[in-house]
């Protein structure tokens, strides 16, 4: 018996006008209980059809990820995960959260940000090496080196501190 029921839409009847949502069951570890998870999906999407390629997405990766032995549940030890892994789990969650340019967006700044950690040999720091100034570093380092606008240097702080804002 698996531990997880697998993610479903549920469209409310096909009813536009209400919040539609993907839902997963996984058990408890200690009540044996089946708690259920939703994952809303935008009401910005105006058709049926738009709410349910998002659903597939979301359901395709919510499903591959219980299906690997993704728990809910789990208290992982965070700080023993390199920068890189972490940032690019947090990007495989965005990709079904926002937007297909919005992700395209963060995924630039990333790889912006990876090339900037491979320069200076700081790609393998773990979560709890990560600092601020480490970011500020990162944010000057867009501005003398690739001569980046003052725009998009804006830009690029807002996007990084969305992955950032713990640090």
């Amino acid at each position: 018996m698996n531990n997880y029921k697998r993610a479903k839409l549920n469209d409310r009847n096909n009813d536009l006008s209400k919040n539609w949502y993907v839902e997963y069951q996984y058990l408890h570890p200690e009540t044996r209980q089946w708690a259920r998870f939703r994952t809303w999906i935008s009401s910005r999407l105006r058709t049926g059809t738009a709410r349910r390629e998002k659903a597939a997405t979301i359901c395709k990766n919510l499903n591959a990820w219980l299906i690997s032995g993704g728990n809910p549940f789990a208290k992982e030890l965070i700080g023993s995960r390199t920068i890189k892994d972490s940032l690019l789990y947090i990007l495989s969650i965005k990709e079904s959260n926002c937007r297909r340019r919005t992700y395209h967006t963060y995924k630039h700044v990333m790889m912006l940000f990876f090339k900037y950690l491979d320069l200076k040999k700081l790609s393998n720091i773990t979560i709890d090496d990560m600092s601020s100034s480490i970011a500020q570093e990162f944010m000057d380092w867009t501005k003398m080196e690739h001569g980046v606008q003052n725009r998009t240097h804006n830009y690029y702080l807002m996007d990084i501190s969305t992955f950032l804002m713990n640090w």
